[in-house]
């Protein structure tokens, strides 16, 4: 997931040579029954959540049940062979403490190797409220990509999560929150700012969409009824 790379470092009037470290783009071809049908900018490692959650978003697959998933190169290959049983998306009558926010947004931004090496990648996370711990992070150059692991980790593990709350360290938008309520994510939280469009998706899916959680500071932009 990472690449060293030889280097002009400038600083004030000094110029060396030296190796650094950057992180590794890779496209991902998605083929779902013979034909590829996303090819995805991302960070080559869970590709099979990747996959997954892309696919559900799509409106491809219902569940991760009756799939046959090979990946090959930079081409993951999955096949609908059966499938009668439709994910089930969680309930979303539960609250967070703003303690517990301000706790875990530190430990996902915190959590992530590849970050401290190269600062060139998303953090996204699945906290169980139940559990009290993050059940999946997925760390990534896009968004989106790191998104889509979540919500593969969410339909493929379906009966592993109770109460998901999805931390992000990047900039939210209405694709972001729509596809965390496909999944039955009833809070988003994020470091970054959040879009106009990512706002009135919340108040129509009925999300609680925090922002800017810095410190002890947080905004909270839609159904704030979930925060105690």
């Amino acid at each position: 997931m990472k690449k060293e790379v030889r280097i002009l470092k400038l600083k004030d009037s000094l110029r060396e040579i030296q190796k650094d470290t950057v992180v590794e783009e890779f496209t991902a071809c998605i083929s779902f029954n013979g034909k590829i049908v996303s090819e995805i900018s991302c960070t080559p490692n869970d590709l099979k959540y990747l996959a997954i959650g892309n696919l559900y978003a799509k409106g491809f697959i219902a569940s991760a049940l009756g799939l046959k998933l090979e990946i090959s190169g930079n081409r993951i290959n999955v096949t609908l062979l059966n499938q009668s049983k439709a994910f089930k998306k969680r309930q979303k009558k539960y609250t967070i403490s703003k303690d517990l926010i301000f706790k875990k947004i530190v430990e996902l931004l915190t959590s992530s190797a590849l970050f401290k090496e190269t600062g060139g990648c998303h953090m996204v996370g699945i906290f169980d409220l139940t559990k009290d711990r993050f059940l999946y992070i997925a760390e990534d150059i896009a968004r989106h990509s790191a998104v889509e692991k979540c919500t593969g980790y969410m339909v493929f593990n379906s009966d592993k999560v109770d109460k998901p709350v999805l931390f992000a360290s990047g900039r939210a938008n209405s694709r972001i929150v729509e596809e965390c309520a496909m999944v039955g994510i009833p809070i988003v939280i994020t470091k970054s700012a959040v879009t106009d469009k990512a706002i009135k998706a919340a108040e129509t899916q009925k999300i609680t969409l925090i922002g800017f959680v810095r410190g002890r500071h947080a905004n909270i932009y839609t159904c704030p009824e979930r925060v105690k």
